[in-house]
């Protein structure tokens, strides 16, 4: 039982840490007010601990190895005297470990929280820490099975095991009071009795959602339930993996492509969908959308321009389709923006309600935005979930007159609208363009669905009209395109 994942919120952390966090606090109380995270970003992206020093005004050492970052940082954090920003790269031993970095900025100072995110050798800085915070938050690697022990080698960009994790932690002195998707929840031992729980067991609380199993046919051709979480079967393929023990064979995916095996990922083969997409040796044989993803994957398009605008915590985001929430979330962690979500699947929208549930600033309606109001079945296909699509799984969804519903809810003004509704976009900016709403949406980042019957000459008309009002900032063919309005 995860006593603490009902106090998931997010201020500026991923994942609920904020809300864990304060309730931690609240049950074994605040002693010096002293908060280190590493790598810091810019102070307050996915942040654990911008909360903290930003609005209760604790003291911190934020620590970021990336140049550019840092300077973002220190500026960032200049109108505040007891944050320490400083620019390295943490290393488990010599001059760059945590613990000569405390010698030389916060001598003797208690921790009250510890935030470990460099997305690979965070097994290795808490092993050889020597200081002892009350409270450490520590990335884990949420691929890898649970019953699996394993921690990569120095600098692998892998990361640990939750298990491995979990043995070190309690070979330090810690034990565990929750996780989030990716984060482990540590306390020292002589606090935890103040929460007044029982450590929880990892397999009552770790998500399998992240695991990916992979299946082989009578031949020998192999079969993946679903593309994986941190997948790379396009975009690299050329690094072979190293672990401290020498139990794991790591296949490179592109030399057994290179041995003429068809690799099929079944997207949805849990809910027994048919949607494929299959890989071959030959580029030709690519599939058309696999093509065209492959210059967006090269830029990382969704961790850079999905989500960099000029934005501030007075603006009006839109997000259609919601689906998880998580764009949402990564924009609100930047921004502190003003989110509406619409989100038209039951289920969908209940979890985007219940995560942002604390969250006063984003709001969710169960309803999708169309040219008129009416009542659709929409197939149920997780994030691929569309009125444009065959599946034997279909729910009634809700769509309303998108300016009739603007009219309702006063929305006037809009700086950023994400559209991902599998084909819905068509209708939607049709009927935005008609009305003359597209004239109050600074910026439209919207995907493109080319399934859809005439989808390219109703993308080109689209984009014709589009261009009367707002200018291209970045296009990838029915991929992701965004639309700027002009000055």
């Amino acid at each position: 039982m995860n006593d603490f994942a009902k106090y998931k919120k997010n201020i500026t952390s991923q994942w609920g840490e904020d809300g864990i966090i304060t309730e931690i606090f609240k049950r074994i109380g605040v002693q010096e007010k002293f908060c280190i995270e590493f790598g810091a970003w810019d102070g307050k992206h996915l942040s654990n601990v911008w909360n903290l020093w930003h609005e209760m005004k604790w003291s911190a050492l934020l620590i970021e190895g990336d140049k550019n970052k840092c300077r973002d940082l220190e500026q960032f954090v200049s109108d505040f005297p007891k944050v320490k920003p400083y620019c390295t790269y943490v290393e488990a031993e010599g001059i760059n470990s945590l613990d000569k970095i405390l010698e030389k900025t916060f001598p003797n100072k208690i921790i009250d929280i510890l935030s470990i995110d460099i997305d690979g050798n965070d097994y290795y800085i808490f092993e050889s820490l020597k200081a002892k915070p009350r409270v450490i938050i520590i990335e884990y690697n949420p691929t890898i099975p649970l019953h699996i022990d394993l921690v990569q080698k120095t600098d692998e960009y892998f990361g640990a095991s939750a298990l491995s994790m979990y043995k070190l932690a309690h070979s330090k002195g810690y034990k565990l009071v929750t996780m989030t998707e990716t984060n482990f929840f540590l306390i020292n031992d002589n606090e935890f009795k103040k929460l007044g729980i029982n450590e929880p067991a990892l397999e009552d609380i770790f998500s399998t959602d992240n695991l990916t199993y992979i299946m082989t046919a009578y031949d020998g051709t192999p079969a993946l339930t679903k593309i994986p979480t941190y997948h790379n079967i396009i975009k690299r393929t050329e690094r072979e993996l190293h672990f401290n023990e020498n139990e794991f064979i790591t296949i490179n995916l592109k030399k057994y492509k290179q041995e003429n095996l068809l690799i099929k990922l079944f997207l949805k083969l849990l809910n027994k969908v048919s949607l494929k997409i299959d890989f071959y040796t030959n580029k030709n044989n690519i599939d058309l959308q696999s093509k065209r993803v492959i210059p967006w994957f090269k830029i990382n398009g969704d961790k850079t321009l999905r989500l960099d605008y000029p934005l501030n915590s007075s603006s009006v985001v839109v997000d259609v389709g919601g689906y998880e929430g998580q764009w949402a979330s990564d924009i609100f962690a930047k921004y502190n923006s003003d989110i509406i979500i619409f989100e038209p699947v039951k289920q969908f929208a209940q979890q985007i309600e219940e995560r942002f549930s604390k969250n006063n600033k984003i709001t969710c309606y169960n309803v999708g935005l169309s040219n008129i109001d009416k009542t659709e079945k929409i197939s149920l296909l997780d994030d691929s979930s569309s009125l444009f699509k065959n599946n034997t799984q279909l729910e009634n969804i809700t769509l309303v007159n998108t300016n009739n519903f603007f009219e309702q809810k006063n929305i006037n003004s809009i700086d950023l609208i994400k559209i991902n509704i599998e084909g819905g976009e068509y209708d939607l900016l049709e009927n935005l363009i008609e009305n003359k709403l597209i004239s109050k949406i600074k910026n439209i980042q919207v995907q493109f669905h080319d399934f859809v019957p005439n989808a390219k000459e109703r993308m080109a008309n689209i984009q014709e009209k589009l261009k009367e009002t707002h200018h291209t900032t970045y296009q990838y063919e029915f991929v992701w395109e965004n639309w700027e309005r002009n000055n």
